[in-house]
C-alpha cells in the first residue's frame, strides 16, 4: 500500500484543523472543500493507475482511507447546513433545533442498523463482500453514488457513519453549553480569547488535566473537560478518543509533543529568570 495514500486522511484532517473555527460558515466550507476535493482526486488517480490492487489493500482503501476522506466532506457540508439553518432565538429554541438534528442522525443509524453495528463493532468477516469493487453487493438502493468507479456502497455508508458520529458529538456538546451557560464577571472579555494552536494540542492538555485530576478534585469527566476547553477556547475537538488515537499513532514526533514543548518552555523561563536553583 502506497504510504502517501495511507497518510492522506490524517493530512487532510490536519489541514482542515488549520481553517479558522470562527470563520463565516460559507468561507469555512469553501476552505475545507479546497483541501478535501484534491485529496479525493489524488486517491482516484491512484486507483485508476493501480486497477489490480491486492485484496487486502483494496479493503484498506474502501474500508478506511476513502471513508475517512468522504467523511470529512460530509461532515463539513452537514456542519454548514446546521449552522446556516440554526434559529436565531432563545437557547431553548436552539436546543430544540439541535435535538432534532441528533434525532435525524439516530434515525439514519437505525435505518442502516446491520451495517452500523458492523462498523461500530469493528467486524471484518464480510469485508470481502463489502469493500471489494469486483464483488456485486448493494447495501441500499438510495445511497448516492459519488463515483461508481472508485467506491463501494458500504464504503459510502462507513463515510456517513464516521461523519454523523462526529457531528452528533459536537451537537451534544453544543446543547450542553446552551443548557449550562457560564455567567461570570469577565466572561465577555474571555470570549475574545481563541485557541490558535493545533487542535490536537488541546487534546493532550485535556487528557493531562483529566488523568492528573486537576479539575473538580478529580471528579470531572474527560467529556466535561473537553466541553469546558471547547467553550473557553472556542475550538472544536470532536470525538476525544479518536483524536487521542491519533496521538498514539505518532511515529516520529514525541507522543506528548505539546506537553513536552510546554515543559521545556517553562524550564527555560525559570532558568532565564532565576538561574540555577
Amino acid at each position: 500500500m502506497n504510504t502517501i495514500i495511507k497518510a492522506l486522511p490524517g493530512k487532510v484532517r490536519q489541514r482542515i484543523e488549520a481553517v479558522s473555527r470562527s470563520a463565516e460558515p460559507l468561507s469555512r466550507l469553501q476552505e475545507a472543500l479546497s483541501v478535501i476535493n484534491p485529496a479525493l482526486q489524488q486517491l482516484e488517480r491512484y486507483l485508476n493507475e493501480n486497477p489490480a490492487l491486492a485484496a487486502e489493500d483494496e479493503i484498506i482503501v474502501f474500508r478506511e482511507i476513502r471513508p475517512q476522506l468522504v467523511a470529512s466532506l460530509v461532515e463539513e457540508q452537514l456542519r454548514y447546513r446546521i449552522a446556516v439553518n440554526k434559529p436565531i432565538g432563545t437557547p431553548a429554541s436552539q436546543v430544540s433545533y439541535l435535538e432534532d438534528e441528533i434525532e435525524a442522525i439516530k434515525t439514519y443509524f437505525r435505518q442502516h442498523g446491520f451495517h452500523y453495528q458492523y462498523y461500530r463493532n469493528g467486524f471484518h468477516e464480510l469485508d470481502d463482500l463489502f469493500f471489494r469493487q469486483q464483488i456485486s453487493y448493494s447495501a441500499t438502493p438510495i445511497i448516492p453514488d459519488r463515483s461508481a468507479a472508485f467506491s463501494t456502497s458500504v464504503s459510502e455508508l462507513f463515510a456517513r457513519f464516521i461523519a454523523y458520529e462526529l457531528i452528533q458529538e459536537e451537537l451534544v456538546g453544543e446543547i450542553n453549553r446552551l443548557q449550562s451557560p457560564v455567567n461570570r464577571p469577565g466572561s465577555q472579555e474571555q470570549s475574545q480569547l481563541i485557541w490558535t494552536g493545533e487542535v490536537i494540542n488541546v487534546v493532550e492538555l485535556a487528557y493531562g488535566l483529566w488523568l492528573t485530576g486537576q479539575v473538580n478534585n478529580g471528579s470531572a469527566s474527560l467529556n466535561q473537560i473537553i466541553c469546558w476547553l471547547e467553550d473557553s477556547l472556542q475550538v472544536r475537538i470532536g470525538v476525544a478518543s479518536k483524536r487521542f488515537a491519533e496521538i498514539g499513532r505518532r511515529k516520529i514526533r514525541s507522543l506528548t509533543r505539546f506537553l513536552d514543548q510546554m515543559k521545556a518552555a517553562v524550564s527555560r523561563k525559570i532558568q532565564d529568570d532565576f538561574g540555577d536553583t
